[in-house]
């Protein structure tokens, strides 16, 4: 099964496609008062992407955010479509239980944070919605399992600033895990919105240091002539006889 939620202004968000690992049912339909229903819900951090049927174990995060529709333009008011589509041959059902709950946010939270490349000391962020860049992003990380904090303070981690996405995370260490979490400040209504789900890090290996450093400055100066030799007298030599020479000359 596809499942859709398409707003009154046409905005589409996917909710679940092709999970359920071939068992039966969004729910249990035995249930005669509706109460095994599916949950999905923009604050969980469940993903119902590889879950498995018939999903009531706790609410799901739906494989595209429900946030999505915080777009300035979609109204709550109007009609609300769930599209479902069975994409498996010779497959009937039938829906018997739906609802559309609302809840007001002071502050509209973050959403789909996404690393888009990692090295030794640096992991770079990407997130949505892309458009605060005064600098009211607050990032925490720390080990896998801290807790983070709710407002501009660290909670178990460590707290940066952070303006437009891309963002690069730096100073890290080396060789390490990470879990990083993001949340916003609302000057409008003065709150802070809830933290993003986590995301998953390994920063990579730290090159070794360099065990050479030639500067060239102590060499002579060579004439700046092709083919004049240059007999250099530090680490790095010229080879005789193979017609190119390198010139210690001026420049940085």
């Amino acid at each position: 099964l596809d499942l859709t939620l398409i707003s009154p202004s046409g905005k589409r968000v996917l909710l679940s496609a092709d999970n359920g690992g071939g068992n039966d049912n969004y729910g249990l339909p035995d249930v005669a008062d509706c109460a095994g229903y599916v949950v999905f819900s923009a604050s969980s951090c469940l993903p119902v992407d590889g879950a498995s049927a018939p999903f009531t174990d706790g609410a799901y995060q739906p494989e595209e955010s429900l946030l999505r529709f915080n777009d300035g333009v979609t109204a709550a008011n109007g009609t609300w479509l769930l599209e479902i589509c069975d994409d498996a041959p010779e497959d009937v059902g039938t829906l018997e239980y739906v609802e559309l709950l609302f809840e007001p946010l002071s502050c509209l939270p973050l959403y789909a944070p996404e690393v888009l490349g990692i090295d030794a000391t640096t992991v770079d962020l990407r997130w949505e919605p892309a458009g605060n860049c005064d600098g009211t992003v607050i990032v925490e990380y720390g080990p896998p399992g801290f807790m983070p904090g709710t407002d501009s303070l660290a909670g178990g981690g460590t707290v940066v600033f952070a303006s437009c996405p891309p963002f690069s995370l730096s100073g890290l260490a080396g060789e390490t895990d990470y879990e990083i979490y993001l949340r916003t400040y609302c000057p409008q209504s003065a709150n802070f919105s809830a933290n993003t789900c986590p995301v998953r890090a390994r920063t990579g290996c730290s090159p070794p240091p360099p065990t050479i450093v030639e500067n060239f400055d102590q060499e002579a100066t060579c004439l700046p002539i092709c083919g004049q030799p240059c007999p250099l007298q530090g680490v790095w030599r010229n080879t005789d006889g193979d017609d190119m020479d390198w010139l210690a000359y001026s420049g940085e």
